[in-house]
């Protein structure tokens, strides 16, 4: 903190690139004007426009020649292309088509000396030009001439000139914010969208030149991006290992322009078979509608809604998200609302709670409600005094199996319930809260499962239906409340919805610090064998075993061969590898995977359920790593970290595991004086600057990074 809290000489913030905003360069095109010689068949294009620093100052340099090639600008560049309208019935998307995408010759510039300039097109449009349609001219701003890249389009009419403007046909589909929303600042070196080395961001730009003519058409910006992003191998490479964070059906996520709304009102061939490359739409191979020539008969068949075919229906995900609010029909929504706990004599929680289901408080007189099985469940979280912190900020749930907050059935309590369906009361009489707890709070999360609800296959058999639901969290009345780093939102601006643990934990942040707090480490060191088809049943050898059954791990053959490649024994638990599974020390560790000098690498012992693998090694990151922003909150992530933070437990031991049911029983006794931890701060950032300067940094300055806790608190 002495170095890296807020404002002191090595600010978190100026250490992390990513949130720094670059100074702007302020550029605008000020005015076109098209000069058309029909007798030399020569259409010219004049340009003026803008150029200045943040301060409005003049650029020296700005129109040099590159020092590789002398007929070509070395920090600017023009692109124009115009909107081809679609002829009419032919089912066919307005396209772009491009006159240029890159016109750069400096003997064409005129500079004025004050930040004004004109520029002549050396491209001749006169093949091409026609005055009706738009016409939209990119400008280009780039090199180290400037601190950023700067992108500006100007959208006219070449008939309407001088303008003002009215458009016929626009296509503005794809939205630069909708974007950003998860590659934070496109075109940044810093991320992982810097493309054309950052001198391209402007998504109308992207448009510009990605026309259905670049690339022989493999470079179309539709059926590109959509290729991309579902991982697809195709002409511009292979984008397999490509990561979407989201459903793909999800098309209003990225579709939020104006003319959004194309991708069901629109339909063609290239864009929908982009990512429906099953379809086979020129010998109808995957096609119900049989071979397709053209895109006439697209909207007929799929129309948004209703008719035959309705493509919004067929893009619906079975659970509401911001950006696809809807579900298909006859599938039910629930709220969850916690109004709020306060605590009994017996230090037992007292939670007033209601359901919604569909808007409408649920009566829990018949449990579960008719066509539904499962239900939710109540957590019960608290801090306990830990390694000399008297108050903690940070749940612990000290005397609990592996830190595991008590969990209790909203089954269990039905019949206990008092209240109506708008205000019930329930007492969570079997998980009291230990004496002396603190920053006490109750969790309602988990899923009511709607039986024979939709047919998700499409198989004609309707499937049952997790209803999964956002889960909540409620401080009890008058304590302490845990502090909130990671902004939900952003988070959600991303992965759209997080339903994590199969369902049982959506969305919320808060509810996920319950279980993934500083005393918990992966569980895979002490798993125990099982027999192979009565997975309950617990074994030492196959003779434990019915006779058709084998004795061993419960690993998938994938996972075993994962971890055989990493270099790790499927069949010996005590070398599996194992991590901390706190919240700051899991999202960084699988966020930060490109940066990481060796894998984070764990395995979950789920017992009936089997052991899982999990190695984050290739998440790619679609955002600029160093913004902490992106997903914490301002003032969230510096090094002055609140009094009460507690250390993270990387690796819980009894100081040998000599087995696994060692490792079992040291689970069982968290926090444990030989369990090997990170102190408060390096657990932050060691994550993702885990390179051995960094590590070494750390402990000169006092950090500590898997050391025995009795050592490292001198108890």
């Amino acid at each position: 903190m002495v170095c890296h809290g807020d404002g002191r000489i090595a600010d978190v913030a100026a250490y992390h690139p990513g949130l720094v905003e670059p100074a702007a360069v302020v550029a605008r095109i000020d005015g076109v004007a098209i000069a058309v010689d029909g007798e030399a068949q020569t259409a010219q294009l004049t340009v003026n426009f803008t150029v200045t620093n943040a301060e409005g100052e003049y650029i020296r340099h700005l129109g040099d020649v590159s020092p590789t090639n002398a007929t070509r600008f070395a920090y600017l560049r023009f692109a124009l292309a115009k909107l081809q309208p679609a002829a009419v019935g032919s089912g066919d998307a307005d396209t772009w088509v491009n006159y240029t995408t890159g016109d750069r010759t400096p003997a064409n510039l005129t500079d004025h000396g004050d930040g004004t300039y004109t520029y002549l097109f050396n491209t001749n449009l006169y093949s091409l030009y026609d005055p009706a349609p738009a016409h939209r001219l990119l400008l280009m701003v780039f090199g180290d001439i400037v601190p950023q890249s700067k992108n500006v389009t100007y959208d006219f009419v070449p008939a309407q000139l001088p303008g003002p403007f009215t458009f016929a046909t626009t296509r503005n589909i794809v939205t630069t914010g909708a974007c950003e929303s998860c590659h934070d600042r496109l075109g940044s070196p810093l991320g992982a969208a810097s493309f054309h080395s950052g001198t391209r961001y402007l998504i109308e730009g992207c448009a510009t030149c990605h026309t259905t003519t670049l690339g022989d058409g493999d470079a179309e910006f539709a059926p590109m991006v959509h290729k991309i992003h579902a991982a697809k191998d195709f002409a511009l490479g292979d984008f397999s290992e490509v990561t979407y964070p989201q459903d793909l059906r999800n098309c209003a996520k990225c579709h939020a322009g104006t003319d959004g709304a194309h991708w069901n009102t629109r339909p063609t061939i290239t864009a929908c078979g982009s990512c429906h490359d099953s379809v086979n739409f020129a010998t109808g191979s995957g096609h119900t509608g049989g071979p397709q020539a053209d895109n006439k008969l697209c909207s007929v068949c799929h129309p948004p809604s209703g008719g035959l075919s309705p493509i919004i229906d067929a893009h619906l995900t079975v659970e509401s998200t911001p950006n696809n609010p809807s579900v298909p029909t006859g599938l039910t929504n629930f709220e969850y609302v916690i109004d709020g706990v306060t605590v009994n004599e017996s230090n037992q929680a007292v939670v007033t709670f209601h359901i919604n289901k569909d808007g409408v408080a649920l009566d829990l007189s018949t449990y579960p409600p008719t066509g539904f099985t499962g239900g939710p469940s109540f957590l019960v979280a608290y801090a306990l005094p830990q390694d000399g912190v008297v108050a903690p900020v940070d749940y612990n749930n000290r005397g609990r199996s592996a830190a595991q907050p008590a969990s209790v059935s909203l089954a269990s309590l039905v019949s206990s319930l008092t209240g109506t369906a708008d205000s019930y009361t329930a007492t969570l009489t079997s998980a009291a809260f230990p004496a002396g707890a603190t920053m006490r709070a109750v969790a309602l999360q988990g899923y009511f499962t709607q039986t024979a609800a939709f047919d998700q296959n499409g198989d004609g058999t309707k499937d049952n239906i997790g209803r999964h639901s956002y889960s909540v969290v409620k401080p009890v009345t008058g304590d302490a409340v845990r502090r909130a780093v990671v902004d939900e939102a952003k988070c959600l601006a991303c992965h759209e919805i997080l339903e994590l643990h199969g369902g049982n934990r959506v969305n919320n942040p808060q509810v996920c610090v319950i279980c993934h707090n500083p005393n918990l480490s992966s569980s895979g060191r002490g798993a125990e064998k099982r027999c192979s088809v009565t997975t309950s049943t617990v074994c030492a050898s196959s003779a434990d075993c019915p006779a058709t059954e084998t004795c061993g791990y419960l690993l998938s053959a994938t996972d075993r061969d994962k971890l055989d490649d990493a270099g790790y024994d499927p069949d010996n638990p005590l070398g599996y590898p194992e991590a901390s599974n706190s919240f700051k020390e899991m999202i960084h560790g699988i966020h930060a995977a490109a940066a990481r000098t060796f894998p984070y690498q764990f395995v979950r012992d789920r017992g009936a359920s089997g052991l899982f693998f999990y190695d984050w090694s290739e998440v790619t990151f679609p955002g600029i790593p160093s913004n902490c922003e992106t997903c914490h909150k301002p003032g969230t992530y510096d090094a002055d970290l609140p009094a009460g933070a507690l250390v993270t437990t990387d690796v819980t031991t009894d100081g040998t595991n000599a087995t696994p049911a060692a490792v079992r029983a040291a689970r069982a006794t968290v926090p444990n004086a030989t369990d090997l931890v990170n102190s408060q701060t390096a657990s932050a950032c060691y994550p993702c600057h885990n390179r051995n300067p960094a590590a070494y940094h750390m402990g000169q300055n006092g950090g500590v990074i898997d050391a025995e806790r009795a050592g490292a608190f001198g108890q």
